[in-house]
């Protein structure tokens, strides 16, 4: 509000001086006498939000605090007496917002009007990288601006499977972050840099396409992988067989390779491919286990792994590592309902 005084006004003594829509931070300060703020609030215009400032909060004169919100910010103001928490959620909206301060009697004292910026429409991001074999999305914000995500999805084309982002999440500018999926995907997320998806795997180890796109359905940027590494795993939890399959254009020498199987995204038993094992090119290597797996096996493109049941028929999962124990191939089988 503003006072007139002689038949001019007087401006507010207490001010929003400024709103940070990236750093979620909300700067006060007062110019004239020292108030008490018990029953005062600060209001997201947009989102309609609410903070309430406590009952106990006096503003001196000449002096300024701080109202912090975003992740992190219960740590931040904890560490600075002149800072408030208000919510570890992020309330200000980037593509613009406005800040009121009201007193007890509901009465606007100042407000603050903060516009967003052309960067703020997701130009800025980017799939960076589609990894087909480690399971991973790698996005990266090149922009200036932070990017909330609420609405936004990440689409593999093959399966057409839909990762919907945290209403909450909000990409930083300059920063990225990696979207996993496969055995253990869940056990990497911490909701900053690394959101886990789901534990099955989603991305096709041969040929894919990552889509990203936004809350408003447009597609903001795409990724095809294609090169993968040309090899396939495919697993029979029943038949206690796994099918190597060389898609490349040469032979394979498998010296020094190894099959484990996964089982709750830990790497559990292993299966070594003998010295001068060789999977011609388009051709296929089976490995096998089970009771009857030494009647099967041919020593050439059979191998006999063990006779006791390997596989775990409520699901499983094997992984495929070259001599120098990079994954190649990875697979996930869940059991038919």
């Amino acid at each position: 509000y503003q006072r007139r005084v002689h038949g001019g006004t007087e401006p507010p003594k207490v001010q929003v001086e400024d709103l940070d829509l990236i750093d979620e931070v909300v700067s006060i300060s007062n110019h004239g006498d020292q108030v008490a703020l018990k029953g005062w609030a600060l209001v997201s215009v947009t989102g309609s939000q609410r903070f309430q400032f406590p009952d106990d909060c006096i503003l001196p004169a000449g002096s300024s605090l701080k109202v912090l919100s975003g992740k992190g910010a219960r740590a931040k103001a904890a560490k600075d007496q002149t800072c408030l928490f208000w919510t570890e959620r992020f309330v200000w909206n980037n593509f613009g917002d406005s800040a009121a301060l009201v007193d007890d009697q509901n009465n606007t004292v100042s407000r603050v009007d903060k516009p967003g910026t052309a960067e703020e429409t997701g130009a800025g991001l980017t799939i960076s990288k589609l990894d087909l074999i480690e399971d991973t999305v790698l996005i990266t914000n090149t922009g200036t601006t932070a990017q909330p995500m609420k609405g936004w999805t990440l689409t593999s084309a093959t399966g057409n499977q839909t990762f919907p982002f945290p209403d909450d999440f909000v990409l930083r500018a300059h920063c990225a972050v990696k979207v996993w999926s496969g055995r253990g995907g869940k056990n990497h997320h911490d909701g900053v840099a690394h959101l886990g998806w789901t534990d099955r795997y989603i991305w096709n180890n041969t040929t894919d396409t990552a889509r990203l796109v936004d809350a408003t359905g447009k597609l903001v940027s795409e990724v095809e992988e294609t090169k993968g590494t040309g090899v396939d795993l495919s697993l029979d939890l029943k038949e206690e067989v796994v099918v190597l399959q060389n898609n490349t254009h040469e032979a394979l020498d498998l010296t020094g390779w190894t099959l484990k199987s996964v089982v709750c995204g830990k790497q559990e038993q292993c299966f070594r491919f003998p010295a001068g094992c060789t999977v011609q090119a388009g051709g296929e290597v089976k490995v096998l286990s089970g009771k009857t797996a030494d009647k099967q096996a041919d020593g050439s493109t059979r191998l006999l792994w063990t006779l006791r049941h390997m596989w775990n028929d409520s699901g499983d999962g094997a992984v495929l590592l070259n001599a120098q124990q990079e994954p190649m191939a990875l697979v996930d089988v869940q059991p038919e309902a």
